[in-house]
């Protein structure tokens, strides 16, 4: 139980420090159990970056499993500071990034490059937040370069699970049934209509993604395309190798990026911001979609923006995170959402319950060593499921953005151009169609829509 007490149709207690409203566990919330085990899922879901950090930035599995730990406390800046959502990864930017660091030789040259564009993200997150100039800039892009953005990002997830050695070559059958998996409970017309009689069903697909995480784990073993032969539970907690992961990666230890290599960044932390933005408006909408009579919840965009730099300079300064730092993690974002709504306040008594619930669990989850051992045994295919999913939905977002044939037109050559030769080309490519193909007349229409756009965005984050 939480020691201070909200009267009704107010906020949760807090103390105030300037735009944050910070709370502390038993003091200004309490701990809910199905946030708990959704919080164990959400440890398993996060070890599943082992993959990408060990196969980029060619770390060590315990130095990988120390980033985690990291990047995990870091999501706890949100329910700390007052900020309304459960942090996550911006998914769709993975490829796009790990495209970016093969450009870069393995070692230190990667790890710099990793580096100077999460501090540049970081930065974008915090000047664009607290200035508003974020408005004005997404404001600019026409509707065929962000759908080709959107769309670069899709492609290129499909590709990299696709091509030669990748995951799909891997664990074919473990991946193939986790995908569907996921894909039935998250995106099936049928399933979501029967889902709105059928409870179980209901539940299932608030937990989609975990879901699919036990089947893959399962069919793993099961096919032996998923080794646990390590896996033991002699020993249940354990240590990463916390300094091993900041001697290896931290700039301070192995020098920052060169001027050229921040320079190149600079587009890849630009197309991240801007597929992280649209976070901001689904979680304003999650909420108000969530909302009840007894609890006032505060959320603002700037203080959003402002933790995700937070998260994404203090990663970047000692551990870079190839998944970057974003604002929402669906499906655990999502599930507490819906939880907060349907049970009432007997079953949550505040939305800071769900919150600070799941992300401390996770922490703890972390440092359970059986866990860590199937994740790290299961965790290219973990992945290689959550990135195809956000293939799928990225390729949906570019659509709904484009307003024409031409807008799809130019998407579809900048996504070929971002798998072929990276994000900086693919803008540079759009840049230009666009240009080309576009007369004044399609020049203002497109403008006037994105005014109303942001008019309507508006709307929701006010």
């Amino acid at each position: 139980m939480s020691v201070l007490k909200r009267e009704y149709g107010k906020e949760q207690p807090y103390i105030g420090c300037g735009m944050f409203k910070i709370r502390l566990p038993f003091i200004h919330f309490r701990f809910t159990g199905p946030e708990a085990i959704t919080g164990l899922c959400n440890s398993v879901t996060s070890l599943a970056a082992i993959a990408t950090l060990v196969g980029i930035l060619g770390i060590e599995n315990r130095q990988a499993w120390a980033v985690i730990v990291f990047s995990c406390l870091a999501y706890c800046l949100h329910w700390l500071l007052g900020d309304a959502t459960v942090g996550g990864w911006i998914t769709p930017a993975l490829a796009l990034v790990i495209v970016f660091l093969n450009g870069y030789g393995e070692g230190i040259p990667r790890m710099q490059a990793m580096g100077a564009l999460q501090i540049e993200l970081g930065v974008l997150f915090i000047v664009l937040g607290v200035t508003g100039c974020a408005r004005k800039i997404t404001g600019m892009v026409p509707p065929s370069i962000k759908a080709g953005i959107v769309m670069g990002t899709a492609v290129t997830a499909a590709f990299s699970q696709f091509k030669e050695g990748a995951g799909l070559y891997t664990y074919p059958i473990t991946i193939f049934a986790g995908s569907m998996v996921v894909f039935y409970f998250m995106f099936s017309t049928y399933f979501k209509k029967h889902s709105e009689r059928i409870h179980l069903f209901r539940i299932m697909g608030r937990f989609a993604f975990a879901c699919g995480v036990f089947v893959c784990l399962l069919v793993g073993a099961v096919t032996g395309e998923i080794d646990y032969s390590m896996v033991s539970f002699t020993q249940i907690l354990a240590t990463p190798d916390f300094a091993g992961a900041i001697r290896s990666m931290s700039p301070f230890y192995i020098g920052f990026a060169p001027a050229a290599t921040w320079f190149q960044a600079l587009p890849i932390a630009f197309v991240a911001y801007i597929i992280a933005f649209g976070d901001f408006i689904t979680v304003k909408q999650l909420g108000m979609d969530a909302a009840r009579e007894d609890e006032l919840v505060d959320y603002n965009t700037n203080r959003t923006n402002v933790v995700c730099g937070l998260r994404n300079l203090f990663l970047g300064l000692l551990t870079p995170f190839p998944p970057l730092g974003g604002p929402m993690s669906a499906p655990y974002a999502v599930s507490t959402f819906q939880r907060y709504k349907n049970s009432g306040r007997e079953g949550m008594d505040s939305i800071w319950d769900g919150y600070g619930t799941n992300m401390i669990l996770a922490v703890i989850g972390l440092f359970c060593y059986p866990l860590y051992l199937v994740a790290l045994a299961g965790s290219g295919a973990v992945l290689a499921v959550l990135v195809m999913i956000q293939g799928y939905v990225c390729t949906q977002i570019a659509v709904s953005l484009a307003g024409d044939k031409t807008d799809l037109g130019i998407a579809g050559m900048m996504s070929g151009v971002m798998v072929a030769k990276g994000g900086a080309w693919g803008i540079g490519i759009g840049i230009l169609l666009y240009f080309l193909l576009c007369g004044p007349e399609k020049i203002r229409q497109d403008y006037q829509f994105n005014l109303q756009k942001q008019k309507e965005e508006d709307e929701v984050l006010q």
